[in-house]
């Protein structure tokens, strides 16, 4: 997939998120809010504003774990708000830590390509397996989440490059946990 094509989701959200922000309705901006001159900006008003969590920024791929369970801070915390059963927040969980695998995964080593891709590929089938009848929201929100630095989002594609030509196999539901 090549890399303008993993940014095309992220830029549609946070322009969604910026004309709904800028948009009339029950939430208007008042009159005294300056509009975003830019992507950041817009990032930090829709933060402090809590329509979107605070990400981690740091300049490393697996970001922040104080906890060292595998799980970036702001996504586990992020998720942590959800609505959403135990079962799909594991899910999201999951596919957490499969597209950060995919994002250190060795480029060079087809195994650990392959077994990446296949960690991503079936934490995606898990995780949309969990919001049955639903658009794929969840999935791309953590994906979004996940690859938002420029440092995550060039790894993300490496990564995906990489795999170009691969082909996986459907999974069995009871292969998800």
């Amino acid at each position: 997939m090549r890399p303008s094509r993993l940014l095309r989701p992220v830029l549609l959200t946070v322009l969604l998120s910026a004309a709904i922000a800028a948009c009339g309705g029950p939430n208007a901006p008042s009159s005294t809010e300056t509009p975003p001159r830019n992507f950041k900006e817009a990032f930090q008003q829709l933060e402090a504003k809590g329509k979107l969590p605070i990400l981690d920024r740091t300049d490393t791929i697996e970001g922040v774990d104080a906890n060292h369970n595998g799980v970036r801070d702001d996504i586990e915390a992020w998720i942590a708000s959800l609505p959403d059963t135990e079962l799909q927040k594991h899910r999201l969980t999951v596919l957490h830590q499969a597209i950060k695998r995919g994002m250190m995964a060795n480029l060079k080593d087809e195994d650990d390509l392959r077994e990446a891709g296949d960690d991503v590929f079936a934490a995606a089938y898990c995780a949309a397996d969990a919001f049955p009848g639903t658009d794929p929201y969840h999935d791309t929100m953590v994906r979004n989440f996940t690859v938002n630095t420029r440092q995550r989002y060039k790894a993300y594609g490496k990564f995906n490059a990489a795999l170009n030509g691969a082909v996986w196999v459907a999974i069995p539901k009871s292969h998800c946990k």
